[in-house]
């Protein structure tokens, strides 16, 4: 399976919001300036714009043929010649793995006319490393965030943290085994 990567550019614009907002339109807005306008997409910022967006992309991978996991409802999964297709959701971030991601990725933008940014095989996505290693295997690692939160602690506190292998001291337990009751 090949795994790909894409932002979906001004996600909660695509959602319509189902709130009553109104605004009184400023110069910004030229001859409509002092009129009373009413907001009819999901704005970052409204109470329900999350929901809304959600709801939104969820109706769209229904539509082409995704069920949400049992196990996420944010991963969602397609049965295809034997295997699954998924897209993991995050928000506006997606994550597809596939044997074709670029033919998902075709109808997210042509069908369902999404203005995808960053397409292509996924190498950073949510503050991780995508990498294969020589066998093929895929793993992926925080090494770039933990590099520039290591950063910013030395810019804050002038010295570098004291580096661990594991923040549990030696001889730590942390898990008991407790007998079931009869």
């Amino acid at each position: 399976m090949r795994l790909w990567g894409a932002d979906i550019g001004n996600a909660y614009l695509e959602a319509k919001t189902q709130e009553k907002v109104f605004v009184v339109a400023g110069p910004e807005f030229g001859d409509l300036t002092g009129n009373i306008l009413a907001i009819k997409k999901a704005l970052y910022g409204l109470h329900s714009s999350g929901l809304r967006w959600h709801e939104r992309f969820a109706d769209t991978l229904r539509d082409m043929g995704f069920t949400p996991s049992k196990a996420d409802s944010d991963v969602w999964m397609r049965p295809s010649q034997g295997v699954y297709k998924y897209i993991a959701v995050y928000v506006d971030d997606i994550a597809v793995a596939a044997h074709d991601p670029d033919s998902i990725v075709e109808q997210l933008k042509s069908v369902h006319k999404y203005k995808l940014k960053g397409i292509g095989p996924l190498e950073y996505h949510l503050g991780c490393t995508f990498e294969r290693d020589k066998d093929g295997t895929l793993s992926y690692h925080p090494r770039k965030y933990i590099a520039r939160m290591m950063e910013q602690y030395k810019r804050m506190y002038g010295e570098s943290p004291r580096q661990y292998v594991s923040p549990l001291d030696k001889g730590d337990q942390i898990l008991s085994w407790i007998p079931p009751p009869n």
